[in-house]
């Protein structure tokens, strides 16, 4: 004979009120412990609740603003783990379809929670790309959203968190107006941008937002809010990449293989030395040359030295040592031994350090160590191939030369021939 509760406790079990009973059993006529009560409170508070003010602190520092630095136009993104972060397509894309090669990245309005980093993946047709947030070691420590994997309901519960018109950490909520609308719309190429399932919100998304989280009341990741999606201005309407489109593409880009470039803190630095200083601007629509050179470090007696020198070692040298100092960061790129590639001079400022003529066309790449007196590690090779290969997608027809062609000079070195990089 059922008992008199059987239904109710069925409809319990199938809204996750009474999932998880240690026994598996349903037990109608036994008691209740504090420990259970406890879990049962919990899930009828986290299904009653409808302002997100608990999740925001942990959501909020997962949510950045991505800065286009060379034109100023803005949008938002999603650290997903490792210093990787999600975005539109749109939000990197240029008018000409093309995109920078580094992007600004902030967590907060203050200097001292900003990055820089590259374009590792993008897919215009799905409109997600991926950055890469270059801090270093601390791209481990950044804070990341848990993708969900719950099927949606209409009616519940959704935050946008973003940056829209720049006001970072902006946050708006509404409910889940249907979860799989199909979408479209063309892309500036003509190719057209097609969503099975879109997820429909009735939450306002303004420009910035686009890239930034949609969150459901647990603070995980349910869509990517994009302003690509809606023509129109219309209030209570606007659409979010679902999900599933972000776990596809995190699935197809092996995030693991793509070398990893990293930022000194400058800032942070003794000398006080910015990266923020861009005394001679240059347009990376002229560029036309990538120039390699090596440190060439003398000892006090002027014999040559063969050693790993950093970004900031060489920035210190061009601020301290030269007569007159040069006025930004030595070089663009600095491959270090182990074939870590550090951003040094923004490729917004000249200086490749190849003489007058080529400085304003090219971007000037180092291999860390003489190689007059050694030879450069399999790790430099690999990693200035790439190097390359990835300039040559932003800027194609890039010529690869050696200093000395341009300027009084042996870079990059008698044991390293250009052939040895381009192979």
């Amino acid at each position: 004979m059922a008992h008199w509760a059987e239904t109710d406790l069925r409809r319990a079990v199938e809204r996750g009120l009474l999932r998880g009973d240690p026994d598996g059993n349903l037990r109608p006529d036994d008691p209740v412990t504090r420990a259970e009560a406890a879990v049962l409170l919990n899930r009828l508070y986290d299904m009653a609740k409808e302002n997100p003010d608990e999740i925001i602190p942990l959501v909020e520092p997962a949510v950045v603003m991505i800065v286009n630095e060379r034109t100023g136009t803005l949008g938002s993104g999603v650290s997903v783990g490792g210093g990787y972060i999600v975005t539109n397509a749109h939000v990197v894309l240029n008018e000409d379809g093309g995109h920078e090669f580094m992007y600004g990245i902030h967590w907060s309005a203050e200097q001292r929670d900003y990055a820089m980093g590259p374009v590792v993946y993008i897919r215009p047709e799905r409109d997600l790309a991926i950055l890469r947030a270059d801090i270093g070691e601390q791209q481990l420590l950044l804070p990341r959203l848990e993708l969900s994997d719950r099927v949606l309901r209409k009616g519940e519960p959704a935050t946008a968190v973003g940056s829209p018109v720049g006001l970072i950490g902006t946050v708006t909520h509404g409910v889940v107006s249907k979860a799989d609308r199909g979408s479209s719309y063309v892309l500036p190429d003509g190719q057209v941008a097609r969503f099975a399932q879109v997820v429909q919100i009735d939450a306002p998304i303004s420009p910035g937002n686009s890239g930034g989280a949609l969150v459901d009341r647990w603070g995980r990741l349910i869509g990517i809010p994009s302003a690509k999606l809606v023509h129109l201005a219309i209030e209570g309407l606007a659409f979010c990449i679902g999900v599933g489109d972000v776990r596809e593409v995190l699935a197809e880009c092996d995030l693991d293989y793509i070398p990893h470039f990293s930022r000194p803190d400058y800032e942070g630095s003794p000398e006080g030395y910015t990266v923020k200083i861009q005394t001679h601007y240059m347009s990376t629509a002229n560029v036309t040359h990538l120039v390699v050179h090596h440190t060439g470090d003398l000892d006090s007696a002027g014999r040559p030295i063969h050693r790993d020198t950093s970004a900031e070692q060489i920035n210190r040298f061009h601020r301290t040592a030269k007569n007159p100092p040069w006025a930004g960061i030595g070089y663009h790129f600095v491959i270090r031994w182990n074939g870590r590639v550090q951003i040094g001079r923004s490729i917004y400022t000249q200086g490749a350090h190849a003489g007058a003529s080529m400085n304003p066309r090219s971007w000037g790449v180092v291999l860390s160590g003489n190689f007059d007196v050694g030879r450069p590690t399999g790790e430099q090779i690999a990693s200035f191939r790439w190097l390359r290969r990835y300039l040559g997608e932003v800027k194609p027809g890039l010529i690869v030369g050696g200093h000395r062609e341009y300027g009084a000079t042996s870079c990059p070195g008698r044991n390293l021939s250009i052939a040895d990089l381009v192979a």
